[in-house]
This record gives C-alpha cells, sequence and structure tokens, in this order.
C-alpha cells in the first residue's frame, strides 16, 4: 500500500509473484527479482518487513527475495549461520 494514498502499489512482485520464490538453485534465478526491487518504490521498507518477519529464524527457514537480497543474505545481515 502506499502510505499517502493507502492505494495498493503496482510493484513487480505483485505484477509476477513466482519470480520471488524460485525453485532450485535460487542464487541464479533471483536475478530478474533483484532487477526488478532496484526499481521497486518500497524496497526499504519490504527489506525491514522481511528482517521483522524473519526474526530468529535460521538461514534454511527464510524463503524468497525480499527487498533485493536473498534468504541467504538476509541471514548473514543478522549474523545467523547455518
Amino acid at each position: 500500500m502506499d502510505p499517502s494514498t493507502d492505494a495498493p502499489l503496482e510493484t513487480p512482485c505483485r505484477l509476477d509473484p513466482g519470480a520471488w520464490f524460485p525453485e532450485g538453485n535460487g542464487g541464479r534465478r533471483y536475478v530478474t527479482a533483484r532487477k526488478w526491487c532496484q526499481r521497486c518504490p518500497v524496497t526499504t521498507a519490504c527489506l525491514q518487513a522481511a528482517l521483522d518477519m524473519e526474526s530468529g529464524l535460521g538461514r534454511k527457514e527464510r524463503h524468497g527475495m525480499w527487498g533485493g537480497t536473498t534468504p541467504r543474505e538476509r541471514a548473514q545481515m543478522e549474523g545467523v549461520e547455518g
């Protein structure tokens, strides 16, 4: 939602949700999602939401591209191992 208007944002993840949760080797398959995240108006808020949601989870329990970061990258931000 756009906080200034309460209207839904036309973010890329809403247009093609599958790109953010690739099966198989996610690292390489996140390329498209990462490019779209770079142009998204809510990337920072999205990343913060993911970090809040995933707080206390191990790396293997995290899923999807959020705020332009992979599960592994978010785990590293929080110093999570395994």
